[in-house]
């Protein structure tokens, strides 16, 4: 069972599964977030916003969700 968070702020996301960033950018296509669930076996997602002015502090998102500041 791994646990899926969708990280936003602004025109910036990223996806985390299980605390580790899998990947960052402008968008994601369907098929990459699927095939993203499928490879770690997921079965729980959430959305978080993050921190805009921390975000645009730091340029992108750190590699472990727990040192992400959220909104």
């Amino acid at each position: 069972m791994s646990r899926l968070t969708l990280a936003s702020g602004d025109d910036w996301s990223g996806i985390y599964v299980d605390g580790q960033l899998i990947t960052e950018g402008h968008s994601f296509r369907e098929l990459e977030i699927v095939e993203i669930c499928i490879e770690h076996k997921v079965t729980v997602a959430e959305g978080k916003e993050v921190d805009i002015a921390w975000l645009h502090e730091q340029g992108n998102l750190p590699k472990r969700e727990e040192q992400v500041v959220w909104a």
